[in-house]
């Protein structure tokens, strides 16, 4: 992730530099030539690697995954190695992996080579990429067969998904990453720019997504610069509140109508507060995300009687 993503806060920040498969580069030039990946003992640093690597039948050979790996739900009972970018190569090495999956972009990806740990590194940066990570993974541990059906299955519900959208009115949509909440007013807020992933998940929806063209994978905006982009529909992806339920959502559903309430994307059936993590883990469960969140746009899409 570069340094326009993310900043309004520490913590906000290092829980999305983890859940969107951030870009930052980092480190230094590796120093020497890791061994080649097997898969006897794997550690996986990313939820999306975790889930693939269950799906492909190779739960029984991770050691290790992150604090934020919980689906499926074996995951949580592995060992945890960290977060996003704190882990620590000498307690990877510990672990005696044959084998360490995480993002191309991992931040300690150059640290974690230099120590000869055997890296699988995976793209993850647009939708493409999180469905191709299945064939990735395949091949690097003996499971082409697997990740094939798999690969052609997701392709396959994408494709119904796509069509099913032909032919109905384009929204504009406005997605919230990430902002200050819980204090009543809408602050620091970072929304979905020229980032890849949720661009092509907005095309796949038959959606504009705004601000288009800006140059910044995750601009910062106003509530002002929300009122000018005058979106259709706002969907705010805020997995951290998932413990409070109905009544956290609609806290943050009323902060927005507070601040814009003359806004049409703040009304209730065009504000989509989203806590599921699955919205934030492109991957296997991405397409059965944006199945759901196309029914919850239909209604918008059809004119009243």
């Amino acid at each position: 992730m570069n340094s326009t993503r993310l900043h309004p806060s520490p913590a906000t920040a290092a829980r999305l530099l983890l859940l969107l498969a951030a870009t930052l580069i980092g480190g230094c030039a590796p120093h020497a030539q890791p061994p080649q990946p097997t898969a006897e003992r794997i550690i996986s640093l990313a939820p999306s690697l975790t889930e693939t690597l269950f799906a492909l039948g190779l739960g029984d050979h991770l050691v290790a995954d992150t604090q934020y790996c919980v689906t499926p739900e074996a995951a949580k009972a592995l060992p945890k190695v960290g977060a996003w970018n704190d882990v620590s190569a000498e307690q990877l090495l510990a672990l005696r992996p044959t084998a360490v999956c995480l993002a191309d972009t991992h931040p300690q990806r150059d640290r974690l080579a230099a120590a000869g740990l055997p890296l699988v590194p995976v793209r993850g940066q647009t939708l493409s990429d999180a469905l191709a990570a299945v064939l990735t993974l395949g091949q690097a541990f003996g499971r082409q067969a697997d990740a094939e059906r798999l690969h052609a299955s997701l392709l396959a519900s994408q494709q119904a998904l796509r069509q099913s959208q032909d032919g109905l009115p384009r929204l504009r949509l406005l997605v919230v990453i990430s902002r200050t909440r819980g204090e009543g007013r809408l602050r620091d807020l970072i929304v979905a720019g020229d980032d890849g992933y949720f661009r092509e998940l907005a095309e796949l929806l038959h959606c504009d997504l705004v601000p288009a063209g800006t140059g910044a994978a995750y601009p910062a905006v106003s509530a002002e610069g929300i009122l000018a982009l005058a979106p259709d529909a706002i969907v705010e992806i805020a997995p951290e509140w998932e413990p409070k339920g109905e009544p956290g959502r609609e806290q943050l559903a009323q902060e927005w109508r507070q601040a814009l309430p003359t806004l049409k994307a703040t009304q209730p059936g065009r504000l989509l507060v989203l806590t599921e993590n699955d919205a934030t883990v492109p991957g296997l469960r991405t397409i059965a995300f944006a199945k759901r969140l196309a029914e919850q746009l239909r209604p918008l899409r059809t004119p009243a009687p």
